[in-house]
């Protein structure tokens, strides 16, 4: 018997994944704030190979969220499933000779965008937003 699903727990059916396949559509109200840091104070966050923009810049980002998926009938159903609160810190610097960017810190308030994140990389907890 072949067990289904794009993520665990695979099933016969394929239905109990936590997460849907691809393609994920988004759309959101974010509202940003750029800031400068010590470059020393945050030299230790970005990945190996990436060093700090010299003046030690980021982001720091608050969004709402509505997310959907072409292959989810649960959020189709239940549209407020797919609507969740994220905040995050983005530092700027450069790897391999050219601008980049990492979010060394992200928090949302939903378990449906916490599993997503980590499946693309993100390292996203959970936190509750008033």
């Amino acid at each position: 018997m072949a067990l289904k699903g794009w993520t665990l727990p695979q099933t016969p059916s394929g239905k109990s994944s936590l997460l849907p396949p691809p393609p994920w559509h988004y759309s959101g109200e974010i509202i940003s704030a750029d800031f400068t840091a010590e470059p020393e104070r945050i030299a230790e966050l970005p990945p190996p190979g990436m060093e700090p923009m010299g003046d030690g810049s980021g982001s720091f980002v608050f969004a709402h969220w509505c997310s959907a998926a072409d292959n989810d009938p649960r959020i189709r159903n239940d549209p407020a499933m797919g609507q969740y609160h994220e905040a995050y810190c983005v530092l700027y610097g450069v790897f391999d000779e050219k601008k980049a960017s990492r979010i060394s810190y992200i928090w949302v308030d939903s378990e449906l965008s916490l599993i997503r994140g980590h499946i693309q990389g993100f390292p996203k907890s959970l936190a509750t937003f008033t």
